[in-house]
């Protein structure tokens, strides 16, 4: 079974050694508020030009200019949608958290800023003895998802505007809605 880790705290990293040293394909999530990029760079090896394009995350153009595919790694920037607890009543519940993706043919690595832990939120169905790409597709596939679930979410309080906005009796709608 394809290992998921959240983080890159004392036993995880132990744990990733491990997992690379007997060659087992795994799922790295890592929040950037809680493991520096430094560190990442160190554990997984990575080269350079990798490392280059997963610090762009975040700056101004970097989707384009955080591409990287070298027959070995690709990186590019993606977002999927979590709940969020925060804001008014009534309000979108769903946030986007943009993230970079690293795929190799030993792991996959997810990359944001936010403390969210994408191995239990997007929970994939990652199928014993199904083969790393599979896993790559699953993962990808859940985050996909997210997309959807959002834009229904988005639309259904477009047709509650709608429809207030067709009452007569609603009179305005609320500048802030």
């Amino acid at each position: 079974m394809t290992e998921t880790l959240y983080g890159l705290r004392g036993a995880q990293r132990e744990r990733v050694a491990a997992l690379r040293e007997n060659k087992r394909f795994f799922w790295l999530d890592v929040s950037l508020s809680e493991t520096s990029l430094d560190d990442l760079v160190e554990t997984l090896d990575l080269p350079e030009r990798a490392a280059q394009a997963l610090a762009t995350q975040g700056e101004a153009g970097g989707r384009s200019r955080g591409f990287h595919a070298d027959g070995h790694h690709l990186v590019f920037t993606t977002s999927c949608y979590v709940e969020s607890s925060d804001g008014p009543a009534g309000a979108q519940r769903m946030r986007p958290v943009e993230m970079r993706v690293l795929v190799s043919g030993e792991y996959l690595l997810t990359i944001h800023e936010e403390p969210v832990a994408l191995t239990k939120l997007l929970a994939p169905d990652i199928v014993e003895g199904r083969s790393e790409q599979y896993v790559v597709y699953s993962v990808l596939d859940a985050m996909v998802g997210t997309a959807f679930a959002a834009l229904n979410e988005l639309e259904l309080m477009l047709d509650d505007l709608m429809v207030g906005a067709t009452d007569m009796r609603a009179g305005r709608v609320r500048m802030a809605t």
